[in-house]
This record gives C-alpha cells, sequence and structure tokens, in this order.
C-alpha cells in the first residue's frame, strides 16, 4: 500500500506542485510588469501635462511660425537639434526655471526607462545652459535617472532581463567574481569606455548584486569625461556638422587610454595588497 501511495505522490502530486510553482512565478512576473506599465504610464502621462501646461512664450508670434517649431522634441540630428536650440533659446527668455524643468523630466524620463537619446540631449544642455552649468545638471540627472533605472529593473523588471540577457548577466556575474577586490574600479572603468553600452550596465547590474550607492557614484564620476565632451560640444554648437564629430577617433583613443590606465592602476594595487595581505587574497 505504502509502495503505491509514493507511486501516486510520484506521478501526481510532485508534477502538481511543481505547476503550481510555475504559475506563481509567472504570475508575480505579469503583476511585476503591470506595475513597470503602470509606473511607464504615469510618467509619459506626467512628462506630456508638463510639456502642456507650459507658460506660453513671447513674442507669440516666432513660436506660432511653422518653420520655428522642432518636428521632434527628441533631436536625431544636428539640424533638429539647432532647430530645437532655436526654439527653446527663446523660450528661456521668459521661463529658464521652467525650461529647466522639462529638461530635467524629459531627461529623467529617458534614463528611468533605458531609452537612448541622452547623447543629444547632453548636447542640448550645452547649448541652452552653457558648459559648466550643464556638466553638473547632466551629471546629476544621469545619475539619479540612472539609480531610477537600476530600481525599476530590480524591483519590476527582474524576469524579464534575466529571460531575455541571461547571458550578459552570467558574464557580468563572472567578472564581477573575477575583479571582487576591485570591484568599484572595474564598474568605473566599464562607465569610462566609450563602447560600453550604458543602458545595459543600467538594467543588470542590479541583478549581480551591486549596491546602489557604488552604482550610483561609479555613474557620476565615470561618466564625467562623456558628458563634458557632449556639453562642450553644444556649447559650440553652431560648428558641429554631424554627432559623429564628437566622438573623433582622438577622442575614442584618450577615453580608452583613460579606461586601460585605471584598470592597470587597480591590478597593481591589487596585486600591492595580496602582498601585505595574503589571506584574504
Amino acid at each position: 500500500m505504502k509502495r503505491w501511495l509514493d507511486y501516486i505522490e510520484f506521478i501526481l502530486i510532485a508534477p502538481l506542485g511543481t505547476l503550481i510553482k510555475s504559475l506563481e512565478y509567472i504570475w508575480l512576473m505579469l503583476l511585476r510588469l503591470v506595475g513597470l506599465l503602470a509606473i511607464f504610464t504615469t510618467s509619459t502621462l506626467m512628462l506630456i501635462i508638463a510639456w502642456t501646461l507650459r507658460p506660453e512664450a513671447q513674442p507669440a508670434a516666432f513660436f506660432s511660425a511653422a518653420q520655428n517649431r522642432p518636428n521632434s522634441y527628441f533631436p536625431k540630428t544636428v539640424s533638429d537639434l539647432n532647430l530645437l536650440v532655436n526654439y527653446f533659446t527663446k523660450y528661456r527668455e521668459n521661463h529658464s526655471i521652467y525650461l529647466s524643468l522639462l529638461f530635467s523630466l524629459a531627461y529623467l524620463y529617458k534614463q528611468s526607462f533605458a531609452i537612448p537619446g541622452s547623447f543629444a540631449m547632453n548636447i542640448l544642455a550645452g547649448a541652452l545652459f552653457g558648459c559648466w552649468k550643464a556638466l553638473l545638471l547632466v551629471c546629476l540627472l544621469t545619475t539619479v535617472g540612472a539609480s531610477c533605472c537600476y530600481m525599476l529593473s530590480l524591483w519590476f523588471a527582474k524576469p524579464v532581463v534575466e529571460y531575455f540577457f541571461d547571458e550578459q548577466l552570467q558574464r557580468l556575474r563572472y567578472e564581477f567574481t573575477e575583479n571582487r577586490y576591485r570591484r568599484f574600479t572595474f564598474l568605473l572603468c566599464a562607465r569610462l569606455f566609450p563602447f560600453t553600452p550604458q543602458w545595459l550596465l543600467n538594467i543588470c547590474l542590479p541583478l549581480v548584486n551591486i549596491p546602489l550607492s557604488s552604482f550610483a557614484l561609479s555613474v557620476f564620476i565615470g561618466l564625467i569625461p562623456y558628458n563634458l565632451l557632449c556639453v562642450q560640444a553644444g556649447s559650440v554648437l553652431s560648428d558641429l556638422e554631424d554627432f559623429s564629430a564628437v566622438f573623433s577617433f582622438t577622442t575614442t583613443v584618450r577615453l580608452t587610454g583613460l579606461t586601460i590606465m585605471i584598470f592597470l592602476f587597480s591590478k597593481i594595487m591589487k596585486k600591492s595588497f595580496c602582498t601585505t595581505s595574503s589571506k584574504y587574497c
């Protein structure tokens, strides 16, 4: 009789338990996705409302003219960007604070949901606010926006990220295990390297147990050179012919060289640490 009960448990109950666990996982994943969709929808509506309720600008004739209105508020080419700068430069004369608010909301929106286009937004900031003010603003917004992306990925998008980016997650886990004694330096190098997909780091790093404090600090410090290049290009936008001119071969080599130097320095420091404290290595 006991053998029959064990057989029934093996045939019926065990698969049923697995099925229930699978359904619970699917239900939890759906709830998270619904939460993410709700946050995305709410954020989009807030951005639309902030733009719709903006104060009227003067002179009205300039802003109502079709040739002066930008086709898109997320520029894709230098000509789009120039039109946007002309438009908002006039708007800034009477509503500089509201313009800063609009820019900040749009920037945080793009960063939080890993939407491409921060490069053009950085150049726009340089053109509108000047090099150094724009650099401070952009560095702060990048850090806050990336941190929001970190939390959204950790709390809501984890199943989706694990499904679509499993290979990248495994690679990151391996790299951080190998570089556990210089984890922050490794993070910094990843941010400095010009070919790193920053959006992918923002959504994957929370799932490999990187603390938010280390994540945010690496974003703020590591992206300063990149942000500085962009806002400098924005401050001389009239001389810019194409976005690719910002990252010339020389600029790319310099950023890559800086990344290598920091990484080599961290390796030397690790060897020195291991020599004096071998029990920790």
